[in-house]
């Protein structure tokens, strides 16, 4: 037997219907919404530029004067619309031009290449600058808009320059530290923040410049004089030519973690002692490099040492066997010499 779906898709249509017809209104609605700007905003930059017009007629202006002053009318329009406006208010002012002020008057007729010329001058400079305050304009936008987004995040976030002034600060980085905005800028961060490193700062700076980014712990002091440990990050901004920038820095705090961490170790370090107590075992940690010895207190109860004297290896022979203190001394010199495990 076969199942027909066609009731089942019409009844999914039917629930659909009303959330398409309701993204179709909307869309509607923004279209008619943004044609009525427009349409303001058109009629209201021809009567700017007729007032313009007018004025500079009465006050005798010649062609490349009111072109000037016709420039600054488009520029101003330009900023509140696309470049399809700023086309519309350039072929209307030149119309204006070319009827009110080229020769002959009242005609758009050009009797003189100089005219000719000039109109041509002011179409293309008008259009090219229009076109470069759009650019900029979008520029403007996309930085606020990302300077916007940074704001959102909950970590720290801040960009200093290639002499460690700070030139951008975000809202995570004012909650965590204590410092808004306005405070921070123009500051050098490691001397705002009191930055502690657990590696030279020489050797993090040479590894930024040869790879494009760091990362590591760092301690941070805060605006009330608490430190916090944090997970950071830096990233290094380079021009075209790969010439250093400015360097974008991330931070995370660690704080309460690594308070866990350790408190986290200091329980399992009790759980171990207590367990070697109960099976009077001992542990030892020998550090080769340094030469130093680490006993648990186990240890010091098996060899019959005070807890309070400092181990060492010859502690550790005088306790072995005779018989087996060359055997002892051999497997620790080995043992030293390569690196390897022995029992």
């Amino acid at each position: 037997m076969t199942l027909s779906r066609e009731p089942a898709d019409r009844e999914i249509r039917k629930q659909h219907r009303p959330a398409r017809l309701a993204a179709r209104s909307d869309m509607m609605t923004d279209r008619l919404a943004r044609l009525r700007y427009l349409m303001v905003l058109w009629l209201s930059g021809v009567m700017v530029l007729s007032g313009a017009t007018w004025l500079c007629f009465r006050l005798g202006l010649d062609l490349s004067a009111t072109g000037f002053a016709f420039l600054i009318v488009i520029v101003l329009l330009s900023l509140m619309d696309s470049l399809i406006s700023s086309i519309v208010f350039s072929i209307f002012a030149l119309g204006c031009l070319n009827y009110f002020f080229a020769e002959p008057l009242f005609s758009f007729r050009v009797t003189y290449a100089r005219d000719l010329l000039a109109l041509t001058a002011f179409l293309i400079t008008s259009l090219a600058i229009t076109t470069l305050v759009r650019h900029i304009r979008q520029l403007g936008n996309a930085q606020r808009e990302q300077a916007r987004l940074l704001d959102l995040a909950h970590d720290t976030v801040f960009v200093r320059d290639m002499s460690d002034v700070i030139t951008y600060w975000n809202r995570g980085a004012e909650e965590l530290y204590g410092w808004k905005k306005r405070e921070a800028l123009g500051k050098t961060s490691h001397d705002l923040l009191q930055t502690r490193f657990h590696t030279p700062l020489d050797e993090i700076n040479e590894t930024l410049l040869r790879t494009g980014s760091w990362e590591g712990e760092l301690v941070h002091t805060k605006r009330d004089g608490v430190n916090v440990i944090v997970g950071s990050r830096w990233s290094l901004q380079q021009s075209e030519s790969g010439r250093p920038l400015a360097i974008l820095e991330t931070n995370i705090d660690m704080t309460e973690r690594k308070r866990a961490e350790e408190a986290l170790r200091r329980n399992q370090a009790q759980y171990l002692a207590e367990a070697q107590t109960l099976s009077l075992t001992g542990s030892f940690g020998w550090n080769v490099s340094r030469g130093e010895i680490f006993w648990s207190d186990q240890s010091f109860g098996i060899f019959e040492y005070d807890s309070e004297t400092t181990p060492t290896i010859e502690m550790t022979l005088a306790r072995t066997h005779p018989d087996d203190v060359a055997f002892v001394r051999q497997m620790i010199d080995q043992a030293a010499q390569t690196g390897q495990d022995f029992d």
